[in-house]
């Protein structure tokens, strides 16, 4: 049973006011709905119980309800195991949108939807972080091939979220958080073809990277900034072609500790040297 089907089971029990049976349900699970839902709980009964609050949230959301999922997101316990609902839910919401081999979800509206109504609830509570991770998602989920192949419908969605995220994480003040938060609005400005800022960005990524406090991950954000610097030259200014590539190779020793991250520089090494 995969999450979506498990999601679906679950949230019928639980519209008939059957909880138990919805929670047994959960734990009955040896599948890759469960492999999905090891990082919600360390015992089966902390996954069921996580999970059904995570499908009580998605039911109102699906009926356009968002103030009612709130609410029963406050009702959960203290705030700390209120915000970790709100975030944890919004990554059930995505995992079941998700479509086979990955790419937008189909769920991402509704993700957007519990974003905008939490950053605010968020706030209320004190957490800045929890609002910027709530916008930071959205942004995220809307880019799984970074800046290609975003649908124009939704670049503004992830676009304005990435830019309040990264407003959040400016009035938090940690390095990596700013850092991060500059790349992701870099990749928006790439894929709208707006060289000039995108390069503001990343540049910002890269000076920020160096100022974070966890000197192992220096070269990671360091790394990831300059690689698409160095894309945005090729991509958008060819007289800065061979720059570009330069600096790609750059990033690519900065992220040797990664495989994943070093195919990638050397994916776009190799397309842009063609």
């Amino acid at each position: 049973m995969k999450i979506k089907l498990l999601k679906e089971a679950v949230s019928e029990k639980l519209k008939t006011g059957n909880r138990n049976e919805a929670l047994a349900t959960i734990k009955d699970v040896e599948s890759e709905a469960l492999n999905t839902l090891q990082w919600i709980g360390k015992t089966p009964e902390d996954r069921a119980e996580a999970f059904a609050n995570a499908c009580q949230v998605f039911i109102h959301l699906e009926e356009n309800d968002p103030k009612a999922a709130i609410t029963f997101i406050d009702g959960v316990g203290d705030d700390a195991a209120s915000l970790g609902l709100l975030t944890m839910a919004q990554i059930v919401v995505k995992e079941v949108g998700l479509p086979e081999g990955g790419g937008i979800p189909s769920t991402i509206e509704l993700c957007s939807l519990l974003a905008k109504a939490g950053s605010e609830y968020a706030l209320s509570k004190g957490s800045k972080k929890h609002a910027a991770m709530l916008n930071h998602n959205v942004a995220a989920f809307i880019t799984p091939n970074f800046d290609e192949d975003i649908p124009e419908s939704l670049i503004e969605t992830g676009e304005n979220a990435a830019s309040i995220s990264l407003e959040l994480r400016k009035e938090i003040g940690a390095a990596l958080g700013i850092s991060w938060g500059e790349w992701v609005v870099g990749i928006y400005k790439l894929a709208r073809g707006d060289g000039d800022e995108a390069l503001k960005h990343f540049e910002e990524s890269a000076r920020t990277a160096n100022e974070i406090e966890d000197e192992e991950k220096i070269p990671i954000y360091l790394g990831w900034a300059d690689l698409y610097h160095g894309k945005t030259l090729a991509k958008l200014y060819p007289k800065k072609k061979n720059q570009g590539i330069k600096l790609m190779k750059k990033a690519q020793k900065l992220l040797k500790n990664d495989d994943w991250s070093v195919k990638h520089a050397e994916s776009l090494i190799e397309r842009f040297s063609k």
